[in-house]
């Protein structure tokens, strides 16, 4: 064997040999169509020449149904703008836009923002605090206003002591109840944010 017809990969890059030069020339005979079928066609097609304009039509037309299609190129369902129209914007989206930490049905939360007392009687009935409020000439109205930290909310907790019974001195923390802070970010921080009303008989 000549080391010269072939490369370092092993290819053949020699001249041609008669054999593949045969062998092409059967395939292109096969190819082509009898002299006696384009007799035919050519005779058939007199006719309809003139009416074609001269433009000559190819006899070997492929079937579409018999082409193979690619996978990735076959149509298995209609289009969205097939069915719903040209007129109809359509929008695909995601199955799980929804977190997996986020519940699908939340649980119902109770939020609490203010802090009750469950023993708050008074020393008076609330017939008598009533009958107070409609007389208006013993109805004495007063606003306890003050700097931050200077005692206001204790202040109303004495006032409490004296008219509900209840202590607002806890003494196993050593903290005053803060009566009036009602909210439990006051009670967190230990000032006061909203202002409470209240009726004391005093």
């Amino acid at each position: 064997m000549d080391d010269s017809l072939y490369d370092e990969f092993g290819n053949y890059i020699g001249p041609e040999i008669e054999s593949d030069r045969e062998s092409e020339g059967e395939d292109e005979d096969e190819d082509l169509p009898d002299k006696g079928d384009e007799g035919e066609h050519a005779s058939d097609g007199e006719d309809g020449a003139a009416g074609l304009n001269g433009w000559i039509t190819a006899s070997n037309d492929v079937d579409m149904d018999n082409q193979i299609v690619l996978a990735e190129d076959k149509k298995y369902y209609p289009t969205a703008e097939e069915v719903y129209g040209e007129d109809v914007e359509t929008l695909v989206m995601d199955e799980d836009e929804q977190p997996l930490e986020q519940p699908i049905i939340k649980p119902v939360r109770n939020i609490k923002f203010e802090v009750g007392v469950k023993d708050s009687s008074t020393y008076v009935s609330t017939q008598f605090l009533i009958g107070l409020m409609s007389n208006p000439a013993l109805v004495r109205n007063v606003a306890l206003v003050g700097h931050v930290h200077h005692g206001k909310t204790v202040f109303m907790d004495m006032l409490i002591e004296q008219t509900h019974h209840m202590s607002t001195f806890d003494s196993n923390s050593e903290k005053h109840t803060r009566y009036t802070d009602t909210r439990i970010d006051e009670q967190e921080r230990r000032i006061s944010i909203k202002a409470v009303p209240m009726s004391l008989v005093l």
